[in-house]
């Protein structure tokens, strides 16, 4: 029986909403996840002459697994979920059965929200952040009810407890989960199954969040990094979780630009490790006053926009890679303004700075996603990224240049 430990999921454009779906569920099980637009992954290494890895599973959402009407009726996204696995796992019954176990306490909790809101509170006000918890703490006690478990619910399970331990960090109240458990039965999964090597990383990103146990997580990036294969896309995230490591608790911010550039070669769509690598080349710019690296990360940050070129174009952009997107201009708008002196690229920046909450009002996503919450999640948004505040600025510097075009009239 073929194990399924990573997964190619092939979408269309302007269908994030129901690739995050699909998706969300796959990493919750610990199944890592592929993406790609228009075309399999191994059309894409065919492309780049750089074949050689086979995804264990694939999973093209553009035929036959179509998204719902009824994006609040359970029982359909359900019936879509398990219709997805019995293609994806066949041949594997054990697994089939696992996973179907895992769709309903992953709908009716409502976790492809949780996760991706767990993950990026851009409103982290006490309300929401309860909403994310009582979800968790509900599929936990779901998940607890299974009498069998294997690898998939095993992980399901920690996964759900480290987030409950998160989420309850937030509130500023105590653990519900002993890290040291946590990160062993996550160890363990491994243990009893070396090619399961999620096991590992998510040892790795308990103890990120553990100050008991910081300084452990490397070694567990480590140990995942030397299971892979050397052309496994999971190196690319592997490499991003040891960049992290190294910029924010070793404070080896060479070393992480290094791993982070590693994590941006090996995933060339990955605009949280591009952003990454420019903002370290920055610094490094900042520090050294070289400002050849300065320049490089402003090419860099330019780099991420064109990633994000089509979701722009087709509406479709999720809160975080408009978050992203935001950060990115402001630094471009610092680098040029002060660094570089081009105060043309600089008012250019700054024009479309102030011009993303017309990109957040027209986005799609929020309607598709959040539904009749969709407004108030673009004013939260827009007030989290402090657009206005830019828009103010344009018009300051608009008018000062009416201005001096007026008493230049006025002098001649």
């Amino acid at each position: 029986m073929k194990n399924v430990n990573n997964i190619n999921i092939i979408c269309g454009e302007s269908e994030n909403e129901i690739f995050l779906f699909f998706a969300e569920f796959f990493k919750s099980c610990g199944i890592y996840v592929i993406k790609s637009v228009g075309e399999s992954y191994e059309s894409y290494q065919e492309a780049e002459e750089t074949e050689g890895f086979i995804p264990d599973g694939v999973l093209d959402i553009r035929c036959g697994f179509r998204w719902l009407d009824e994006r609040r009726n359970d029982k359909k996204k359900a019936e879509l979920l398990n219709a997805v696995l019995e293609k994806t796992c066949a041949g594997n019954a054990a697994l089939l059965d696992e996973l179907e176990q895992l769709v309903t306490i992953y709908v009716e909790n409502a976790l492809v929200r949780h996760n991706m809101m767990e993950r990026y509170f851009y409103a982290p006000d006490s309300d929401r952040v309860k909403q994310c918890l009582s979800g968790f703490c509900k599929a936990y006690e779901e998940l607890r009810q299974i009498e069998r478990k294997g690898k998939h619910s095993r992980y399901f399970t920690i996964m759900c407890q480290h987030k409950i331990n998160s989420l309850s960090g937030k509130l500023r109240k105590k653990k519900e989960y002993d890290g040291y458990t946590l990160i062993k039965e996550a160890v363990q999964l491994n243990e009893d199954d070396s090619g399961f090597i999620q096991g590992y990383i998510l040892a790795g990103i308990i103890a990120d969040g553990d100050l008991n146990y910081l300084t452990y997580s490397i070694d567990f990036y480590e140990k995942a990094l030397m299971r892979t294969q050397e052309k496994d896309p999971i190196r690319a995230y592997i490499f991003y979780r040891k960049g992290r490591y190294y910029e924010k608790i070793d404070h080896n911010y060479e070393k992480a630009l290094e791993d982070y550039r590693m994590a941006y070669r090996l995933s060339p769509d990955n605009y949280r490790a591009l952003y990454k690598v420019a903002l370290l080349e920055l610094q490094k710019g900042y520090q050294q006053a070289d400002i050849s690296c300065i320049i490089k990360a402003e090419r860099n940050f330019f780099r991420l926009r064109d990633l994000m070129l089509e979701d722009i174009k087709n509406h479709d952009l999720e809160p975080i890679q408009l978050e992203y997107l935001t950060k990115a201009y402001k630094k471009l708008y610092e680098i040029n303004d002060i660094w570089l002196d081009d105060k043309e690229i600089a008012r250019l920046v700054l024009e479309l700075l102030g011009g993303l909450d017309v990109i957040i009002n027209t986005d799609t996503f929020f309607d598709k996603f959040f539904c009749a919450e969709a407004e108030n999640e673009r004013k939260m948004l827009i007030e989290h990224l402090n657009i206005n505040a830019y828009k103010r600025e344009r018009l300051k510097i608009v008018n000062s240049s009416q201005k001096d075009k007026r008493n230049i009239v006025y002098a001649g």
